[in-house]
C-alpha cells in the first residue's frame, strides 16, 4: 500500500472514530441570541450610519464575544493554491536569521517535503534554529526515517499526539488532532492558512494556471496568507503553546518574540480552537453572520453545519443579505460531503445560492465580510453577483440598459458565474469605447492567464489578437480553419498591404 493510500485509509478511520467519540459528548455554546447578549457593553456611541462607527461597534462585539484583541497595523498578503504559498514560504525561510517555527497537519516524504526538509536543514546547520511539530495521523504515511534525518541535524520535532499510544505517557486522544498550519520565521513573518506539505499542493487548481482537464494530476485550491506585523506574535504564541502540551523537550531561550512594528494597514485577528475550549472562533463566524447586512461568502471543503449555524444562515437570507456558498464537487472525505449535502434543500429554500467548485480539489476555507481587496476577474463576477443576482427576472432586459462596458463586464460575470471554467465571448469589443475595450482586454486577459479556456466570436480582428492565442475563422457559418496569434497577425499585415 502506498504511503497515499495509507494516509487515506488511516484518515477515514480516523474521522470515523472521531465522529463516534465526539457525537455524544460534544455541545456547542447557545448563540442564538448572541449579538443582542454583547450590543450593550459594547455600545460606542457612534451614528450606526457612519461606516468607521460600525466598525468600532462590530469590532468591540468580537472583542466582547472572543475575549481577544484585534490587532491593527499588520501587512497580508493573500496566497492562491500551493505554488504561490509554497514559493513564498521558501523565499522567506531562505532568509532566516535565528529561529524557524513550523506546525503542519502533514509533511509528505514526497518531491515538495523532501525539498522543505532540506531547505529546514541547511538553514539548521547554518545556525537557525528549526522546531517542528507535525501530526501523527496527518502525517501517518511518512516514514520514521525522514523524521529522524532532520532530527539527527539539530532540528526539535514533536509528533502531535502520537498514534501509538507507548510512545507518550499520559491521556491518549487519537481524536484530538493538529490541523493548524503556522510558519513563523524570526518572530516577524507568520503564515497560516490550508496548506499542507504534500505533492497534492504542487499544482495550482484550474482557477490559477494555464491547465486543461486531464493533463497532470488535479490541482487542490487552497488559500494560505502571509502576515507581517503585531499580530505575527500570536501565531507564534499558538505554535510555542501547543509544542507545551506535548511533554516535549524544552525550547532553546532564544528571542521568539522580538519588537514588532506596524507593517500595514490590516486588522488582524487571530483565533484558534481545541476540544474544550470557549469556542471562540465559533462564536466569532456566528457573530459575524448575525450581524451582516449585505453580503455572507464562505468557501469550505467540510461544510457539516450544526443547527444553529443553519438558522443564522437561514435568518440572514431571509432580512435580505445575499448569502452564497462555494462547496466542494471532489472531496477527499466522502463522509462529511454526503453530509453537508442533507442541509441544502432547506438552504436553497431560504435563497442561499450554493456552487460547486468542478475538478479541482476544494481545500480552501475562506468567509468573506466585504473588507477583503479581489482581482479583477472576481471583481467582476461580484459585480455581477450583486446587482443582478442569479435569479433575478427579466435579467437581459436589465443587461441591456447598462453602458457597452459595463454591458460587457455583467455578461463576463454571469457567464463565470455559471461556468468559472471556459468563457464564451460574442462581439466583446464593439459598440465600446476606448477606455472600456482597454478594460475588457485586461479582465479577458487575467482570465486567460489564469486557466479560463476563452472563446470570442468577433468581427474586429485587431480588437481580439491580444484576448487569445488560438482564432477560429469561420466563412458563411462554417468553420474553415485555425489560426495562432502569429498567423492572425500576418494575415491582417496582408490585409493593410493590399490596401
Amino acid at each position: 500500500m502506498s504511503n497515499a493510500q495509507l494516509h487515506g485509509f488511516f484518515s477515514r478511520c480516523a474521522l470515523t472514530l472521531l465522529c463516534v467519540l465526539t457525537a455524544a459528548c460534544s455541545t456547542l455554546p447557545d448563540v442564538s441570541n448572541l449579538s443582542a447578549s454583547v450590543a450593550q457593553i459594547t455600545a460606542t456611541g457612534g451614528d450606526p450610519a457612519d461606516a468607521s462607527a460600525r466598525l468600532a461597534t462590530l469590532a468591540a462585539m468580537e472583542e466582547a464575544v472572543t475575549g481577544s484583541p484585534l490587532i491593527k497595523g499588520n501587512k497580508v498578503t493573500l496566497l492562491f493554491d500551493g505554488p504561490d504559498t509554497m514559493t513564498a514560504m521558501i523565499a522567506a525561510i531562505q532568509q532566516a536569521k535565528s529561529t524557524i517555527n513550523f506546525e503542519t497537519y502533514i509533511f509528505d516524504q514526497d518531491r515538495l517535503g523532501l525539498q522543505f526538509a532540506d531547505l529546514l536543514i541547511e538553514k539548521q546547520r547554518a545556525g537557525v534554529q528549526v522546531n517542528i511539530i507535525y501530526d501523527s495521523v496527518g502525517s501517518i504515511g511518512t516514514p520514521t526515517e525522514f523524521f529522524e534525518r532532520m532530527r539527527a541535524a539539530g532540528i526539535r520535532l514533536v509528533e502531535f499526539n502520537p498514534v501509538n499510544p507507548l510512545k507518550r505517557f499520559g491521556r491518549w486522544q487519537l481524536n484530538h488532532r493538529d490541523h493548524r498550519k503556522i510558519l513563523v520565521v524570526d518572530g516577524k513573518t507568520g503564515f497560516t492558512g490550508g496548506v499542507n506539505i504534500s505533492a497534492a499542493y504542487a499544482n495550482s487548481s484550474l482557477f490559477r494556471a494555464r491547465r486543461r482537464p486531464g493533463t497532470d494530476a488535479i490541482g487542490w485550491r487552497d488559500t494560505h496568507l502571509q502576515i507581517e506585523g503585531p499580530a505575527v506574535a500570536s501565531l507564534q504564541l499558538l505554535f510555542l503553546q501547543t509544542w507545551g502540551t506535548q511533554h516535549a523537550e524544552d525550547l532553546p531561550d532564544l528571542d521568539y518574540f522580538p519588537k514588532l512594528d506596524s507593517a500595514g494597514d490590516k486588522t488582524v485577528h487571530v483565533l484558534s480552537t481545541q476540544p474544550d475550549s470557549d469556542y471562540s472562533l465559533y462564536k466569532a463566524y456566528i457573530l459575524a453572520i448575525q450581524q451582516a447586512r449585505k453580503s455572507i461568502h464562505i468557501t469550505t471543503p467540510y461544510f457539516t453545519p450544526d443547527r444553529q449555524l443553519v438558522d443564522a444562515l437561514v435568518a440572514a437570507a431571509k432580512r435580505g443579505v445575499d448569502v452564497t456558498l462555494i462547496l466542494p464537487s471532489v472531496t477527499d472525505i466522502g463522509l462529511m460531503f454526503h453530509a453537508g449535502q442533507s442541509f441544502y434543500t432547506q438552504l436553497l429554500s431560504a435563497g442561499i445560492r450554493i456552487y460547486q467548485l468542478q475538478v479541482a480539489v476544494l481545500h480552501d476555507k475562506f468567509v468573506r465580510g466585504g473588507f477583503v481587496q479581489e482581482g479583477p476577474i472576481e471583481q467582476a463576477c461580484e459585480e455581477m453577483a450583486k446587482k443582478l443576482r442569479v435569479k433575478t427576472p427579466n435579467l437581459d432586459e436589465r443587461i441591456e440598459n447598462l453602458s457597452g462596458g459595463n454591458q460587457q463586464k455583467a455578461l463576463i460575470g454571469r457567464w463565470m458565474l455559471t461556468n468559472p471554467r471556459i468563457l464564451i465571448l460574442d462581439e466583446p469589443t464593439r459598440g465600446i469605447d476606448v477606455g472600456a475595450k482597454a478594460e475588457i482586454h485586461r479582465l479577458v486577459t487575467e482570465m486567460a492567464r489564469n486557466g479560463v479556456a476563452v472563446i470570442m466570436i468577433s468581427s474586429e480582428m485587431p480588437e481580439v489578437l491580444g484576448m487569445s492565442d488560438r482564432i477560429m475563422v469561420m466563412h458563411e457559418g462554417r468553420v474553415t480553419g485555425f489560426l495562432d496569434r502569429a498567423d492572425a497577425t500576418q494575415v491582417k499585415v496582408m490585409e493593410l498591404a493590399a490596401q
